[in-house]
C-alpha cells in the first residue's frame, strides 16, 4: 500500500489472523469501480473479477494464489479454499480446470463453501499455482510427501438427463489442451 498508493495501512492480529486496514476514497474507487470488487459486508457477492476471467494463465495463477494464501488452508486433506459466495467458488473450479485441476465445491454447515483440492490435481495446484506463504506451501509439500500414491483424477461425469429442444450452442476450442 505504501509503495503503491502512498497508504499507510493499520496491521492489527485477530485471533489467529492479521487484519491489514487502508482506506483511500480513490483506492477503493480503483478497487470497486476499476476491477469491481464489491463493497461493504460482501463476502457472499465476490466473484473473480471480469478481468481476471479474460486474463492470461500467468495473471490467473497470481490471483488463485492470491486467493488461496488468503482464504485457503493447506494440511492433511490437501488444499482447501473457503469462501461464503457460491459464485465465487464455482469460478474458482473453473480456472483451475484451465490448468488441469479437479476440484470438489462442498456446501458447509455454516453456509460457507470449500473448494477442496487432492490427490493429482493438489499435486498440480503445488507446481502450477502453489502457495507465496512459506508455511502453507511447507504444508501442502507435507501433504504431498505423505501420500503413499496418488489418486488420478476423473475428467468424466454421469450423464443424469437427456432433454430436446433448441438452444444456442457454443464451440470453444482452447490451444494445445482442445478444452
Amino acid at each position: 500500500f505504501s509503495e503503491l498508493f502512498g497508504v499507510e495501512p493499520t496491521v492489527t492480529e485477530d485471533g489467529s489472523r492479521w487484519r491489514v486496514r487502508s482506506y483511500r476514497e480513490n483506492l477503493v474507487d480503483l478497487l470497486a469501480d476499476g476491477v469491481g470488487l464489491p463493497t461493504g459486508e460482501a463476502a457472499v457477492e465476490k466473484a473473480v473479477p471480469e478481468a481476471i476471467m479474460r486474463s492470461p494463465a500467468p495473471v490467473v495463477a497470481e490471483f488463485l494464489r492470491g486467493l488461496f494464501d488468503a482464504d485457503g488452508h493447506a494440511g492433511e486433506q490437501g488444499a482447501i479454499l473457503s469462501t461464503k459466495s457460491p459464485a465465487l467458488s464455482r469460478q474458482v473450479l473453473l480456472l483451475l480446470t484451465n490448468f488441469g485441476i479437479l476440484g470438489r465445491r462442498r456446501e458447509q454447515s455454516d453456509g460457507c463453501y470449500h473448494v477442496h483440492l487432492t490427490g493429482e490435481s493438489a499435486a498440480t495446484f503445488a507446481d502450477e499455482i502453489g502457495f507465496g506463504y512459506p508455511e502453507k506451501q511447507a504444508a501442502m509439500a507435507a501433504y504431498l510427501d505423505g501420500l503413499s500414491w496418488v489418486e488420478s483424477d476423473d475428467w468424466t461425469d454421469e450423464v443424469v438427463a437427456v432433454e430436446t429442444g433448441t438452444a444456442d450452442v457454443y464451440d470453444v476450442s482452447v490451444a494445445d489442451t482442445h478444452r
